[in-house]
Formats: structure tokens, C-alpha cells, sequence
């Protein structure tokens, strides 16, 4: 499992900054250095504090407080600024859902699972819903880029089940956890693994920004815009304005 050790930093850290890069990308000027800032700060955070070890062991509550920090603090940002809540808008809608091939990182936990350092059902169900994921947001990104007849529903369909993963995953979490107060799956390592690094900013700084971005892809939808690669339409020799890009 050295190599699993090796990869692991790589692949969460790559993911890290895609997904921070998505968010920010929308955000106005004026707004997207302090986002990014606030980002870069929340993430320095975690690292510190799991370098120090505050993670380890049996203290998944302070795991969750990690994972509803900046997911309340998105909240009351986009309440008090509603630019922020308008400024994935900017991004196509395409960019958002692609994003999510980072989370073909749900393999390692199906390595970590087959190695004995995390126990069932946590890593085989939330690590093949991550890979299912990953692996069919490229066609509903695709079918969102090309407007095709059934993108809508394709992109809805997507994105209802990618986060339900994530709410599964969640729940999978805690009631595997030891010491956990809703512990229900007993027996084995349970998730104790995902309070050590870099594991521990999968739940605390990843899956935050994958919820964020899935809200996004649901409000995109709600507003019922045309796909992003809607292009002008000439008709008898006029070219008429395109719709308002999704």
C-alpha cells in the first residue's frame, strides 16, 4: 500500500485546486481574489491542523464540523453578497459538471477497503459512487455542451444521483466512525483513516465544494437556460441574438 501512500497527496491535491479553481472562476473581479482567498485560508487550515494531528483518532465530530464550516459559510456569504450566489453563472454549465472527473478518487477507498484500512459498506459504495460518477460526468457534460434533445433531463438525472452519493457517502461515514454517536456499522477500522492526511480534506474541503457546485448545476437547471453552446440562429438572412447562455 506504499504506492497507495504516494498517490493518494497527489490525487486529492489536484482535486483541491480543480475544484477551487471551478468555484472561484465565476466569481466577479472584485470578489474572486478574497474567495480564492478564503479558499487558500480555509485549506491552510485543515492542513495545519492536520498535520497536528487534530483529526486522528475517534473524533469524527470534529471531521463533520470541518465539512459544515464552509459549507455555512458559502451560505451566509451568498445571503449577505447575492453576486456570490449568481457567480457560478458564469461558468458553463458544461465546466461544472465536468469537474466532477476529479472524483475518481473514489478508487482509493476501494483500495483502502481491499487493503483492510477501511471497512465496508463506507468504502466500496461510496468509492464505486464516486467512480460511477466521475465516469458519466463527461457524456451528461457533453450532452449539456451540445444541447442535445435530452440534455436537460440527462444533466438533472446526473446530477440528482452524483449527490445523492455524496449524502450516502456522508451518512456512511458517520455511522461507520468509531466513536462516533450514531456508529452503527461495528467491527474493523471503520473510517478511522479519514481523519489522517490528506484523507481528512476529502470530507472537509473536497466534498463542500463538490455540494456547492452540485447547488449550482440544480439552480442552472431551475432557471431553465439553454445550454451553453446555444449559438445565434439566422433567420431569412438576419441573424438573430443568441439566448442567454446557461
Amino acid at each position: 500500500m506504499a504506492a497507495l501512500d504516494l498517490l493518494a497527496p497527489i490525487l486529492v491535491g489536484v482535486s483541491a485546486t480543480v475544484l477551487a479553481v471551478a468555484v472561484t472562476a465565476g466569481v466577479a473581479p472584485a470578489l474572486r481574489g478574497g474567495v480564492g482567498a478564503a479558499l487558500l485560508l480555509w485549506f491552510a487550515a485543515l492542513l495545519t491542523a492536520g498535520v497536528a494531528g487534530a483529526f486522528t483518532g475517534a473524533r469524527p465530530l470534529l471531521v463533520g464540523l470541518g465539512a459544515a464550516t464552509p459549507l455555512l459559510a458559502a451560505a451566509i456569504a451568498t445571503a449577505v453578497w447575492p453576486v456570490l450566489r449568481t457567480g457560478l453563472d458564469g461558468v458553463p454549465l458544461s465546466s461544472l459538471i465536468a469537474v466532477h472527473v476529479v472524483r475518481g478518487f473514489g478508487a482509493l477507498f476501494v483500495l483502502l477497503y481491499a487493503g483492510g484500512r477501511m471497512s465496508g459498506p463506507f468504502g466500496p459504495v461510496a468509492g464505486w459512487g464516486d467512480v460511477a460518477a466521475a465516469a458519466t460526468a463527461p457524456l451528461a457534460a457533453w450532452a449539456a455542451a451540445r444541447a442535445t434533445p435530452s440534455w436537460r433531463g440527462l444533466a438533472l438525472g446526473w446530477n440528482t444521483l452524483a449527490v445523492a452519493d455524496l449524502i450516502v457517502a456522508v451518512g456512511l461515514g458517520i455511522t461507520s466512525a468509531p466513536g462516533s454517536p450514531l456508529r452503527l456499522f461495528e467491527g474493523g477500522p471503520g473510517t478511522t483513516v479519514m481523519g489522517n492526511l490528506p484523507w481528512v480534506l476529502i470530507p472537509t474541503f473536497i466534498v463542500p465544494l463538490l455540494i456547492l457546485i452540485h447547488v449550482a448545476v440544480f439552480r442552472r437547471l431551475r432557471l431553465r437556460r439553454p445550454a451553453p453552446s446555444a449559438r445565434p440562429v439566422v433567420h431569412h438572412g438576419a441573424r438573430l441574438d443568441p439566448r442567454v447562455r446557461a
